[in-house]
């Protein structure tokens, strides 16, 4: 048996997302459809979105380096810490980049970058949008994947036939790590009933539908008679640039109001109803969307964008870094140090039961606040503040009364 005969004769191509984003519910008889443009026009999806694709946008990404010794230190000036934070390539800030890549995660299951390499180096990396991904792959009769291409289609070029590994590719939700069914997939018919209900509102209330009231008559008015009170009322009455009118009514008829509130319309409960829908579909904090705690905060970042910036971590860590530097304990991280920043009264509380329980020195302490180091040398706080540890491994007992007068007052034992 020659070596074709262990391959199936065709290549599959496959889009790069899964799913129908066909929607069971309809209006009017025809098809909702909500896809990635116009999903935003969900309001309190959009704030989801936002706020979740936001926070990622601004947290740096850093390269580490630990030694056998679990020791960790932070490797500064590296070239593709500049494209992860700064620019990703010649045209777009790196933020953008992070932050469409974690929308993409969000409403496909999976993000795409194009790395833009010469001579092995990456010079860049550009987005691209994951329904402009096709998949070619051919596969053996155990069912592995033996050869694995990209087409894709980037600022209107068609691109085929493309390495992957030349993407940084970030399966978010995902069964092989190529393919992602995001939200749009799996959450179509509560998107397409959410948009439906804010469609027929702006409708109702656009188009002065609302029966806020009613004419009355003790005589019986004829089919004609009625059609024509109607066409004149909604002329003259009907819409929002119309409302506030005088009303001038025929003899004989009486105007009734109706006074629906919007609660009475459904337009409030509606509105929060959406709010809850999307904090569980978005896997946010209960409440968050409405009024964010300190408790909140620390839920948001661990259970809604940990796991997006982990995902992130991975590919990154999988595709720009070498196997050399794998094994030599090099990986990125992001920051979240931000996220978690309190209040400065909180930041001082912190630092001071850090410092005064020796788990920092003095000016570790103060570089986390954002201060100069107030003393030349670095001091660790061994018991109380009254016996320090300096950095050249000297234990020092210190004279507060003289700290105005010189540094050099130490009393050293």
């Amino acid at each position: 048996m020659g070596i074709f005969n262990r391959y199936k004769n065709k290549k599959n191509i496959e889009s790069a997302v899964e799913g129908n984003y066909g929607s069971l519910f309809t209006s009017r008889g025809n098809s909702i459809t909500v896809d990635e443009n116009n999903i935003t026009e969900i309001p309190s999806v959009k704030n989801a979105l936002d706020l979740i694709t936001g926070s990622i946008s601004n947290l740096p990404i850093y390269l580490y380096k630990e030694d056998n010794d679990g020791n960790i230190e932070r490797q500064r000036d590296d070239y593709r810490e500049k494209i992860l934070n700064e620019e990703c390539n010649s045209i777009e800030c790196s933020s953008n980049l992070k932050k469409n890549m974690a929308k993409d995660m969000l409403l496909h299951g999976i993000s795409y970058s194009v790395q833009d390499k010469e001579y092995g180096d990456i010079l860049g990396l550009h987005r691209v949008e994951p329904r402009q991904v096709q998949l070619n792959k051919m596969i053996d009769r155990k069912g592995f994947i033996r050869d694995l291409t990209v087409n894709y289609t980037l600022n209107g070029v068609y691109v085929e036939d493309l390495e992957v590994e030349d993407f940084l590719i970030v399966p978010f939700s995902s069964k092989d790590g190529l393919r992602g069914k995001g939200i749009l997939s799996t959450n179509q018919d509560i998107l397409s009933l959410m948009l439906s209900e804010i469609m027929y509102q702006n409708n109702v209330i656009g188009n002065g539908a609302l029966p806020l009231g009613i004419l009355e008559t003790d005589g019986r008015l004829s089919e004609p008679t009625a059609e024509r009170l109607r066409q004149s009322w909604e002329n003259v009455y009907g819409g929002i640039r119309n409302s506030g009118k005088t009303v001038i009514l025929e003899e004989g008829l009486k105007y009734k109001s109706l006074s629906l509130s919007p609660n009475e319309l459904g337009l409030l409960d509606s509105r929060k109803t959406h709010t809850e829908l999307t904090e569980e579909i978005f896997n946010l904090p209960k409440g968050m969307l409405s009024s964010a705690t300190v408790i909140q905060s620390e839920e948001f970042l661990r259970f809604t964008l940990n796991p997006i910036l982990s995902a992130i971590e991975g590919a990154i860590n999988k595709t720009l870094l070498l196997e050399e530097e794998k094994a030599e304990g090099y990986y990125f991280r992001f920051d979240v140090s931000e996220l978690l920043k309190a209040s400065f009264k909180e930041q001082v509380e912190t630092v001071s039961s850090a410092t005064n329980n020796g788990l920092m020195t003095i000016n570790e302490g103060r570089a986390l606040l954002d201060m100069k180091p107030f003393l030349d040398k670095d001091f660790l706080l061994l018991s109380q503040g009254n016996v320090k540890l300096n950095t050249d491994g000297v234990i020092e007992v210190f004279n507060t009364l003289d700290l105005n007068r010189d540094n050099d007052t130490d009393i050293k034992e």
